[in-house]
């Protein structure tokens, strides 16, 4: 593990006992091979949506941003988390108020401007298909 490099990022989680609100915790870590490295005392108890670089916080309900990075389930789907960069297009103040854009997305989180996401949800265990497969078998 490279403890000589600690990378700034955001994780969203949930707490795994009351699946409350949804929530946003800036850590300092290590790397290792690339990738930022959560302590085991860190994940325990905890739902992990996604790891995003950076210290970033999410907008609130009603805020007003014309480019956003969203993070968003398919309603169809709901398996893995998606990501989205999008603009409001003029008469919109913001994208989250148009409901094309919103159209069959569960939002989890939208942030201004652009945010890159390390890890999210679903990514470790492939598609929906396998993922449904690995539940069947199990």
């Amino acid at each position: 593990m490279d403890t000589q490099l600690l990378i700034p990022i955001t994780v969203l989680h949930y707490q795994a006992d009351t699946l409350g609100e949804l929530q946003c915790t800036q850590l300092q870590v290590p790397t290792e091979n690339g990738r930022a490295i959560l302590t085991a005392e860190f994940r325990q108890n905890k739902l992990i949506v996604a790891v995003l670089q950076g210290h970033v916080t999410p907008l609130p309900a009603n805020a007003e941003a014309r480019a956003i990075t969203i993070l968003y389930y398919d309603k169809d789907v709901m398996t893995i988390v998606e990501t989205a960069q999008i603009e409001a297009q003029p008469p919109q103040l913001s994208p989250l108020r148009d409901p094309a854009v919103m159209r069959k997305k569960m939002l989890i989180a939208a942030f201004a401007g652009q945010v890159t996401v390390l890890n999210k949800t679903g990514e470790r265990w492939g598609t929906p298909e396998q993922m449904a497969a690995v539940g069947e078998a199990a």
